[in-house]
């Protein structure tokens, strides 16, 4: 099944923030360089530790109601919105809030933007 951008909506220890405007999740894996003299003139890596983040975009709502994550540790879950809740078809782990960001312009709504790294595994 084919998953939509309005199908990714992010839930913080169990509440919605708001339907996602944009939402990016970001897995990675860090490496390390092992070549020496004897691969030459190739570099050789190994795979190391993995991270990951989401970074959330939707419309402010209330102004300044997320502003107190910042600094937390919460609880992320992120997938399709099925009756109100996120449903099976998800990811989730422990997460910090490490950004709060609004921003508007005249005629236009105002947005959040919130950035969460995670901490420990994604599921």
């Amino acid at each position: 099944m084919k998953i939509k951008g309005r199908d990714i909506n992010v839930m913080v220890d169990g509440k919605l923030l708001a339907l996602s405007r944009s939402c990016i999740v970001s897995v990675k894996c860090d490496i390390t360089e092992i070549g020496d003299a004897s691969t030459a003139e190739w570099k050789k890596y190994i795979s190391g530790r993995k991270g990951w983040s989401v970074d959330e975009t939707s419309f402010v709502d209330v102004v300044g109601t997320d502003i107190s994550l910042v600094g937390k540790t919460v609880r992320l879950k992120f997938g399709k919105l099925e009756n109100g809740v996120i449903g099976t078809d998800s990811m989730e782990g422990d997460a910090i809030c490490t950004m709060w960001q609004m921003d508007g312009s005249v005629g236009g709504m105002a947005k959040r933007k919130m950035k969460f790294v995670g901490t420990g595994g994604l599921s």
